[in-house]
This record gives structure tokens, C-alpha cells and sequence, in this order.
């Protein structure tokens, strides 16, 4: 047996049998961002070598869509820290706006949550009052970038998760808590955010995106406590098989805890 990289991957996912285990270097690809022209070299050699993945950017946002360029403002200030700002971030709901602050390097750094968006249930239901309507599915960056990486590798279309989306509003204590005290607001939640993701899988079906050629990757809850409810990370993992079975289309689920 002698499979292309391509064939390797799709066959790893399906379960089947392969001529070796596929490599993949974090940072190989074939557009490296390289932090210094000396690592040219290593970095070409490592994309000829392993099996790679080129990512597929689709515009996707679960809480209103489209409306998000008018209904979700910024404003950047000063910190009392030079090499940092923070992002004051606004959503105008019909309910009544909601605020939060993240704070973003200038030197690339990881940002971080300041100020939660979601800090009350009834802000939530706030979230769920937005008006909501999808982007357009746009599949030329999808066929571009499967032409591009072509036997070499997959294609890789990064899917939002409900449970993830639900996170990032409520940050990881909250989320715990809200487990307990308001479940159905997060279950209702968390299906709203799940139909409109099933919505995006099928826009991309019926765009022309082949599901046994391209790898959906969904970040189930990232930085989260170990204190939320197990029965709720059971909820979104079901989501995203559920949704997975539909469309037949391969999809990974990464769960990551503190």
C-alpha cells in the first residue's frame, strides 16, 4: 500500500487501514508565515515531508450573522501597560447592549477576556433578541485551496461550536454556574447556535464542498473549567455527531480543559 497524504488523512478519519502514520509539524504548510527569512529552509523541507492541511476561511458568526457589522461595534483605548490595548467590544441588541473588554498585544501575544460580554442570565436572552441572517456560503476559497494542496493533503474548513460560542460569551465561571442555576436557557442557547452551524454545513453541501474530501475541525470548549457540568460538554459533543451524521462529512471535535 502506497497512499498519497491526502488518502492517508481521509483514511485515518474513516478508520481504515494505512501504509503509515501521517505527519503533521505544526507550522508546515505550504504559505509559512516565517518570523525570520532563515527559516526558509527548514520550513520548505517540513511542508515537503509531512502531510499537510490548508485551512478554508468561510465567514461564519453564530449570534446575528451578517448583522454583526452593524450590530457589534469596537472601540481600542490605552492601557496603563504600553505593549497592550484593551478593545472595549459592544453588541446592540434589541434588549439593550451588552459590553466587554478584551485585551489585545501589539507584540502578538495571546489576547485575553478582561470584561465577559454575558454576565446575568437575562444577558443572554439578550444575545438570543439579536436578528439573525448567514453569510453567503462563498466556496471559491474551498475549491482554491483543495487545488492548491491537491494529493499533498486535506483541505481543513474550521467550524464554530455552540458549546464554544456559549464560552466565549460567559467565560468559564459563569458557564459553571449558569449549568446549574439556568440549564434551559443554555440548552436553548445552545440549539439556537447549533441549527444555525447545521445551516452553514448545508449552504457548503449545496455550494459544491465534498465532504469526503474535506475535514471539518470543531473546537468543542477551550480554557474551560473543570467545574462546568460534564452532562453539558455531553450536550455539545452530541451536537456536533449529530450534525456529522447528517451530511456524512468527517469531523473532528477537540476538547481541551484547564
Amino acid at each position: 500500500m502506497n497512499l498519497t497524504s491526502h488518502e492517508r488523512i481521509m483514511r485515518i478519519f474513516q478508520g481504515k487501514e494505512i501504509d503509515r502514520p501521517a505527519l503533521k509539524l505544526w507550522g508546515a504548510n505550504l504559505d509559512n508565515f516565517l518570523l525570520h527569512p532563515d527559516y526558509r529552509p527548514v520550513c520548505e523541507l517540513a511542508a515537503e515531508k509531512s502531510d499537510l492541511f490548508v485551512s478554508v476561511d468561510a465567514p461564519m458568526q453564530v449570534y446575528c450573522g451578517r448583522y454583526a457589522d452593524t450590530l457589534i461595534t469596537y472601540e481600542l483605548a490605552d492601557t496603563e501597560q504600553p505593549l497592550w490595548k484593551d478593545r472595549h467590544i459592544t453588541i446592540h441588541t434589541p434588549k439593550g447592549n451588552l459590553h466587554g473588554i478584551e485585551r489585545i498585544s501589539t507584540q502578538g501575544d495571546p489576547s485575553y477576556t478582561v470584561e465577559q460580554l454575558v454576565k446575568e442570565p437575562e444577558d443572554l436572552e439578550k444575545i438570543l433578541s439579536l436578528p439573525y441572517e448567514p453569510y453567503p456560503f462563498d466556496s471559491k476559497t474551498y475549491f482554491d485551496q483543495q487545488q492548491k494542496v491537491g494529493e499533498r493533503g486535506v483541505a481543513l474548513m474550521t467550524l464554530d461550536h455552540p458549546g464554544y460560542a456559549l464560552h466565549r460569551l460567559i467565560g468559564s465561571e459563569n458557564l459553571a454556574y449558569f449549568s446549574i442555576d439556568c440549564r434551559d436557557l443554555l440548552t436553548q442557547t445552545i440549539s439556537v447556535f447549533s441549527s444555525r452551524i447545521r445551516a452553514f454545513v448545508k449552504a457548503a453541501v449545496e455550494a459544491g464542498v465534498n465532504g469526503r474530501k474535506c475535514i471539518f475541525l470543531r473546537l468543542l470548549l477551550r480554557r474551560i473549567s473543570r467545574t462546568l457540568s460534564f452532562s453539558l460538554i455531553n450536550l455539545c459533543a452530541m451536537t456536533s455527531i449529530m450534525q456529522a451524521d447528517m451530511y456524512g462529512f468527517i469531523v473532528t471535535v477537540r476538547l481541551q480543559t484547564l
